[in-house]
């Protein structure tokens, strides 16, 4: 992320483990003597990335994914056609449930993000 700050990198699924163990790396990444190949700390490099919300629609990893960055950075996603309509449409009412997003960041992350993120798609 230092040599290349111009990559837009996406990790799937909410980040997987990431969100849960960012406070866990952030503790361990002043320890390390690779420090200066990642000077903002590891926690800032993590804010960069985006995040898609496929098969993440419970309020655990959502919550972990939503104190890690802000709604900006998290890009809706289903996985479809890899998992079948029954399992998209429910992880969809766990995001629309999930109480730690407001209508603006439900906007973003629906739409506007992935339109700012790949403008020539938008409209």
């Amino acid at each position: 992320l230092e040599r290349m700050p111009d990559i837009r990198f996406i990790l799937s699924h909410a980040g997987g483990t990431l969100p849960f163990l960012a406070h866990r790396i952030a503790i361990f990444d002043r320890m390390t003597r690779f420090q200066d190949n990642y000077p903002d700390g590891a926690t800032a490099y993590m804010k960069r990335f985006y995040y898609d919300t496929a098969l993440s629609g419970a309020d655990a990893p959502l919550a972990a994914l939503s104190d890690l960055v802000d709604p900006s950075h998290i890009l809706f996603g289903t996985d479809h056609p890899y998992i079948s309509d029954d399992v998209v449409a429910a992880e969809t009412a766990g995001l629309d449930r999930f109480a730690g997003f407001d209508d603006g960041a439900r906007r973003m992350i629906d739409r506007e993000n992935a339109e700012t993120l790949f403008p020539r798609l938008a409209g």
